[in-house]
């Protein structure tokens, strides 16, 4: 603004201020400013690798390590079941370890080995530059194989974790390992320690399981296969993905090439052989419980992870060597109507502890854990559950009356029929008892119409059932799949006298040094009850009439034997979930067949039922598995276990039934006749029928390739470029029951 000049009369206005003097004064701020964060970013970062350095593995410790190290897996009672250092990993010198590995590997993992200190300033640079023009940040990385080797090696405590930190810690820790060790002794530690998937820790063990041969005699063609692993094992396994596999094979090959590490004529000669490995993939070394051991391992790397695991380790299972055998023993041999496969699991109701585990007949040809991971209708062995949620809320009563003949539904428009095993009906009333004990389809349905297939669902949850459950009348045979060790946790809430607890396969895990890092508390995985006692006491008196005068007789061998059949659709299924006072134990069979090209499909077991072919089996277990667990709850000054009974109003009441000698005794409840919990309104839910058409939009039918229907156990979505299948699912319908 001007002021006035009084004295001479006229405005004064103030110099203008040039723009050049305002640009420079905020580019000088500016520059202070970047100065100073420069500056504390200058003194993070050296505070930042003070810290990390001080934490760095000594030069001893680098000095002294050694790849082959233990971790043991034990049972209960006190057998190997398996150890890390034998099976997994076989420590070889680099002289036993063909040279054309050791070039391929450099060729395709860090070129540049022997002209850097740990960490490779070009490969950096040349990583970024790429990462930015994909626009891929992790596009493409530059670790040597000194920082590769640091990562794998738990000791040295870096990790995988990706943060700036750790990036950094990798980096100062390859500096240090490659001032102490020689490059030939970092190439030999690393050819040691990196995984090639399937198993295989190192180039011995890796060489063995793909091609059945020792590291030192590999050819060209296989040592850039095994080379060409090392990014990803499992995405470029040769069994699985064979394409990628020789794909990657033929992209090492060049490599070496353009690395001057083969000729062109070694490269043409390599790239025309066909991608040979052994025929079937060389598992490892057969080890004791190997479905077991496997389930544990997972289970430790959730909780420890990988590298804990690595560092060594001492693990005590809950498996009990002696049922594992004889739980072994059942599923061996020729297995009975046109079986093929088969899994068997045995807990402890008492605590959820897996005492045995079979997931299939033949681990060296299937390593899949029917037992844990399978998944598959089981047909009338749900009914189990379906009666406790009945009995529970008061919807039925054993001694009441339920008509035998099909449920009224106009909504299903005929879709589906509900029959009994054998076709037959009477038509008259049948007590729920005999219901139970005679497999009767029409009064299970009945049942869950009066119950509600929504409260039924609630209690399939609450008994230990994780997987989802069809919200369908035919639920209540069985119609949604189930993995066979929740439905052992599922009946051991009847033998256990409501107690629900989540399975387990650890008792203690120790590291290397003996420090305990966990000790099992069967309290602290105790779920809520499920059940009231009354109900467990009624379900403990009905499956026992199962055993003695129904479908399941043939395991009436066994003292105090409980249990329900189930069998599905074309006989594909045979089930038998069954319990004594101190075991559960659940048997499947099956006859899967997987053609080459082809999906996997479960074929019909001719006349095969869940109580002339899983039962026998179920039997032949428990007659060594029961009195081995007694003689162990005997040596541990173990209370005796007991399962409590209810005796019904038509039977004569009993203080105390008699059991068989050596059996543990059965306690009897005064007698009663009606529910003693009534459901609320509106606790149930919308009753749905079984729709005709399938339920997922778009999904196929895992096992037949058509269009799914709710009772497929396994569903796919389909592929945009795939053509929709014509018809829904010919191998899964509405389960009839069995027998």
């Amino acid at each position: 603004m001007a002021k006035i000049d009084v004295a001479r009369g006229h405005a004064i206005f103030p110099a203008p201020v040039r723009r050049g003097h305002r640009l420079r004064r905020v580019a000088a701020v500016a520059a202070l400013v970047s100065l100073a964060v420069l500056a504390a970013l200058g003194v993070a970062a050296d505070l930042m690798l003070a810290a990390i350095a001080t934490t760095l593995p000594s030069v001893e410790a680098i000095a002294a390590f050694d790849p082959a190290r233990t971790t043991t897996v034990m049972s209960h009672d006190g057998v190997v079941l398996w150890t890390l250092r034998t099976d997994r990993r076989r420590v070889v010198p680099i002289e036993s370890i063909s040279p054309r590995l050791v070039q391929a590997t450099l060729a395709v993992e860090d070129e540049r080995f022997y002209s850097h200190d740990g960490w490779d300033s070009r490969a950096i640079a040349r990583a970024l530059w790429a990462n930015l023009l994909s626009g891929d940040p992790a596009g493409q990385g530059a670790s040597t194989i000194t920082q590769q080797l640091v990562r794998n090696v738990p000791e040295f405590g870096v990790g995988r974790r990706k943060t700036l930190r750790r990036k950094v810690r990798e980096l100062l820790t390859a500096i240090r390992v490659e001032q102490v060790l020689d490059k030939r002794r970092i190439l030999e530690l690393y050819l040691n320690q990196i995984y090639y998937g399937h198993g295989a820790y190192g180039a011995e063990m890796a060489a063995r399981t793909y091609f059945g041969t020792s590291a030192d005699r590999l050819t060209l063609s296989q040592a850039a296969l095994l080379a060409g692993l090392a990014r990803s094992p499992e995405g470029l396994s040769p069994y699985r993905r064979p394409d990628a596999a020789r794909a990657r094979r033929d992209q090492v090959l060049r490599r070496m090439l353009r690395n001057g590490r083969i000729s062109h004529p070694e490269l043409d000669e390599a790239l025309a052989q066909p991608l040979r490995v052994a025929s079937a993939l060389r598992r490892l070394p057969p080890r004791r419980a190997p479905y077991f051991v496997d389930w544990v391992m997972r289970t430790l790397e959730r909780r420890y992870g990988q590298d804990a695991i690595e560092r060594g380790m001492r693990v005590v299972t809950t498996l009990d060597w002696r049922m594992q055998k004889a739980a072994e023993k059942a599923l061996s041999g020729r297995l009975p109507r046109g079986a093929t496969q088969g899994a068997l699991v045995c807990l402890n109701p008492h605590t959820g502890n897996v005492r045995a585990m079979v997931g299939g007949t033949d681990y060296r040809e299937d390593s899949f854990n029917a037992a844990v991971n399978g998944l598959r209708q089981p047909g009338s062995a749900f009914k189990g559950i379906l009666y406790a949620a009945a009995l529970d809320v008061g919807a039925v009563s054993l001694e009441g009356s339920v008509a035998d003949r099909p449920p009224l539904d106009p909504a299903s428009d005929g879709a589906w029929m509900v029959r009994n095993y054998g076709g037959g009906r009477s038509g008259a009333g049948v007590t729920v008892l005999d219901a139970i004990r005679r497999s009767v389809n029409t009064v299970a349905v009945r049942t869950i119409d009066r119950t509600g297939v929504d409260l039924v669902r609630v209690y399939a949850r609450r008994m230990g059932i994780t997987t989802p459950m069809a919200g369908f009348r035919s639920l209540a045979l069985g119609a949604s799949a189930v993995h066979p060790i929740d439905l052992a946790a599922a009946y051991g809430v009847f033998a256990a006298n409501g107690q629900s607890y989540l399975p387990n396969g650890i008792a203690r895990v120790e590291d290397s040094s003996g420090r305990v890092l966990e000790e099992d508390d069967p309290w602290a995985r105790r779920r809520p009850d499920p059940l009231q006692p009354t109900t467990t006491m009624q379900m403990n008196e009905a499956l026992r009439e199962v055993v003695l005068h129904g479908t399941g007789q043939a395991a009436a061998r066994v003292p105090e034997a409980r249990g329900k059949t189930g069998t599905t659709n074309a006989h594909r299924d045979a089930w038998f979930a069954g319990y004594t006072p101190d075991l559960v134990a659940v048997v499947w069979l099956a006859h899967p067949e997987r053609r080459p090209g082809a999906r996997l499909r479960y074929l019909p077991m001719a006349g095969a039922t869940g109580g002339n072919a899983a039962a026998p089996i179920w039997a032949r277990f428990m007659r060594v598995a029961a009195p081995r667990q007694r003689e162990v709850n005997r040596r541990r000054d173990l209370p005796e276990h007991r399962v409590a009974r209810m005796q019904l109003a038509s039977r004569a009441p009993a203080a105390v039934s008699q059991a068989p000698a050596g059996a543990s005794a059965i306690v009897a409840a005064p007698a009663v006749s009606a529910p003693t919990r009534l459901a609320s309104a509106g606790t149930a839910g919308p009753m749905r029928a079984a729709p005709s058409l399938p339920a997922p939009e778009g999904a196929v039918c895992a096992e037949s390739g058509m269009r799914a229907t709710p009772w497929c156990p396994v569903t796919l979505p389909r592929r945009g470029a795939e053509k929709s299948p014509v018809g829904p699912c010919p191998l899964h319908g509405a389960p009839r029951g069995e027998g």
